[in-house]
């Protein structure tokens, strides 16, 4: 199958993606998002077992302490929870402890907005991050906050365009930050276009600060965007009781991210974009997002010159109906054709960091690991590509739903990943976790009943992983044939 590579490069015609991870604390990685049609962005993703999170007793909303993730006290933070959005600025850059303030705006015009105290915590989900504005734009968006207090609105969404267009920004594309009534629709156009002040664009890190995928959370905000009049009604009209107040986070010190961590070879990562109905498939069934990673030329290496044959040897019934049927050509090209219509591609990244984007292991063992599945191609030139997509622990729907589960093990197989692609050369299970001195390591085996890997191919592939991610590299035997 031939896909369309859309390839980015950090600035683009209408965003500005800040992939320098500098004023962001050390629990912060780099990661792959998706959010439907708009496409694939690079974020960053707060270790959701490092830093706290407190659910409100009352309303669910969840919350983060804001100087655990941030250090740079000269940002402007967009913020979108479950729904509710707020910008956010530092009071004073030279205090000993900042305090961050936010525009607290409501909908329907329930209540006047107000300037409020965050008290060092906003709602987890994702965060707008605009870390080096100019002064005159970060003095504008503080003015027009102040404007905004004591004025109503038709949604929190809403006012938070106005102070930003009152300022002198626009979305990406020229379009008004005023004509985003929903957070869902603030945030699509951000996500898609990015902001631009006085018709240059602004960079802008987006930090997904929520334990869900972004399109997972989204999913949330439009649930509760339809739910918002009747809520909004009852809490006008429907006696309440006590309001109770929001936790209170003792925040933790945390370091800066040491950007030296990614000193690595630099590399190219792609993920897939699906088409209409594959969208509309994965809000159904779960995201099943398919990684690949650019290699060098492997054709020196002579464990792996020859290409793997899918189900290879005598096949008994249960397999020839897999290789047949379930797993044909026209079948795996139809499955394909659903969850990839394009590439989106990411040059100049390093290798290091390309890893961190999986999602961290408790340690070496297996059974406790968040694995994944992951074949090796070599295109005509020799060029090898790693293709990775989740196996298990990816989706928390598939926790509870067999049917969830069972699509995302269908769309994990090593035959859908190749696409009986004819130069396949290695298949197999890879998890990552940090060792007792902090290290990264990349753990890999030889799981594969479709291609069956032969033990001086693992080798192989585990010097060669070693020496071009630059960290260790564990390889393990086939512990027991699943994929």
């Amino acid at each position: 199958m031939v896909v369309t590579e859309r390839t980015f490069a950090v600035e683009r015609e209408t965003m500005h993606e800040r992939l320098n991870p500098e004023g962001l604390s050390e629990h912060c990685t780099l990661a792959f998002a998706r959010l439907g049609h708009q496409g694939s962005r690079l974020v960053f993703r707060v270790d959701p077992e490092v830093m706290q999170r407190e659910e409100h007793q009352e309303t669910g909303l969840r919350y983060f302490p804001i100087n655990e993730v941030f250090h740079n006290r000269h940002s402007i933070l967009i913020d979108c929870g479950s729904p509710n959005m707020t910008v956010a600025l530092c009071d004073d850059d030279e205090a000993k402890e900042p305090k961050w303030y936010q525009l607290a705006a409501f909908m329907f015009w329930r209540k006047k907005a107000l300037l409020a105290n965050t008290k060092g915590r906003i709602q987890s989900g994702i965060t707008f991050e605009l870390p080096s504005l100019p002064n005159e734009a970060h003095k504008a968006i503080r003015h027009h906050m102040e404007q905004a207090v004591g004025k109503r609105g038709v949604s929190c969404a809403h006012q938070v365009g106005k102070v930003f267009h009152n300022a002198g920004f626009t979305f990406g594309n020229g379009r008004s930050l005023v004509s985003a009534v929903r957070p869902s629709k603030f945030v699509s156009l951000g996500w898609q276009h990015g902001l631009a002040y006085k018709g240059q664009p602004v960079d802008i890190r987006i930090i997904v600060t929520g334990d869900k995928t972004v399109a997972a959370h989204m999913k949330d905000v439009w649930l509760r965007e339809t739910s918002s009049l009747g809520r909004t009604v009852k809490k006008k009209y429907v006696e309440q009781k006590d309001h109770i107040p929001a936790p209170i986070f003792e925040a933790k010190q945390f370091a800066p991210i040491d950007s030296k961590r990614w000193e690595s070879r630099e590399t190219t990562i792609c993920t897939n974009r699906p088409g209409w109905l594959g969208v509309k498939l994965a809000f159904l069934w779960g995201q099943q997002p398919v990684y690949s990673v650019k290699l060098d030329d492997m054709r020196t290496i002579d464990a792996l010159n020859k290409p793997l044959t899918a189900y290879p040897g005598k096949l008994n019934l249960v397999t020839k109906i897999k290789k047949r049927v379930l797993f044909s050509k026209f079948v795996t090209w139809v499955i394909n054709h659903l969850r990839i219509k394009t590439t989106d591609c990411f040059e100049g990244i390093p290798a290091r960091a390309a890893l961190e984007m999986l999602l961290r292991s408790p340690g070496a063992d297996i059974e406790t690991a968040t694995l994944y599945n992951c074949i090796v191609t070599l295109d005509e030139d020799g060029q090898g590509e790693a293709r990775i997509t989740g196996l298990r622990n990816q989706d928390l729907r598939a926790q509870n739903s067999r049917w969830v589960k069972f699509v995302s093990w269908i769309l994990a197989k090593h035959v859908l990943l190749s696409g009986h692609h004819p130069r396949t050369i290695y298949a197999s299970e890879l998890w990552t976790y940090k060792n007792g001195d902090g290290e990264m390591v990349l753990c890999l085996n030889e799981n594969s009943g479709t291609y069956q890997p032969k033990p001086e191919r693992r080798i192989a592939i585990t010097s060669y992983l070693q020496e071009f991610f630059g960290i260790p590299v564990q390889s393990f035997s086939t512990v027991k044939v699943s994929a």
